[in-house]
């Protein structure tokens, strides 16, 4: 292609080979240097978002859905040997889960 140009005309193509040595120094030294992340990043962002869209479209029928309960719960031994005691706490849990 530079050798075409150089054959039909030498002076503009001197000139235009000037112009991109210009633009390309200023690109290069005057423009801050970005980061665009790596492509990797850019697909594993894609398919995250495509993956929510999907969940939001689906609907899905929650009719025998329940939902599980974890107590974190500190147990004197002291106390629950001596007389057996019914929390609240468990019996609370006791009835989510029966669904009373």
């Amino acid at each position: 292609c530079i050798a075409v140009m150089m054959i039909i005309n030498p002076v503009w193509a001197a000139v235009a080979g000037f112009i991109a040595v210009c633009l390309y120094s200023f690109i290069n030294f005057k423009m801050q240097a970005l980061r665009w992340g790596s492509a990797v990043d850019g697909i594993r962002y894609k398919f995250a978002v495509k993956s929510l869209m999907d969940l939001e479209a689906r609907h899905d029928q929650c009719v025998n859905w329940r939902p599980r309960v974890l107590i974190l719960y500190k147990i004197n031994l002291t106390e629950e040997l001596g007389s057996i005691k019914h929390h609240e706490i468990l019996r609370f849990s006791a009835q989510l889960r029966k669904s009373r």
